[in-house]
């Protein structure tokens, strides 16, 4: 799938659900959504905090999406699968 398409994709799926609140581990991603101006509040998750999962309640409160994107890539394969679950 070509980045055109799977932006695609993603940006159909964001307007199908409709989510309020997306928490977007993803600079290029957090980038695109504010671009396409989407109808909800966008936030961040640095690879820093994905990292040491230094999330807090705060962190997560009303997400009702979770996008993940080349911010793991910066991660280790076991660290990866820790952030995902």
């Amino acid at each position: 799938m070509t980045t055109n398409n799977a932006l695609s994709c993603m940006m159909h799926i964001i307007e199908e659900i409709k989510p309020s609140h997306v928490l977007v581990a993803s600079s290029q991603i957090e980038e695109i959504l504010k671009d396409a101006k989407a109808q909800c509040v966008i936030q961040a998750l640095p690879a820093s905090k994905m990292l040491d999962l230094q999330l807090n309640s705060d962190d997560v409160k009303n997400v009702d999406l979770v996008v993940l994107g080349e911010n793991l890539n910066q991660l280790e394969h076991a660290k990866m699968i820790e952030v995902i679950g």
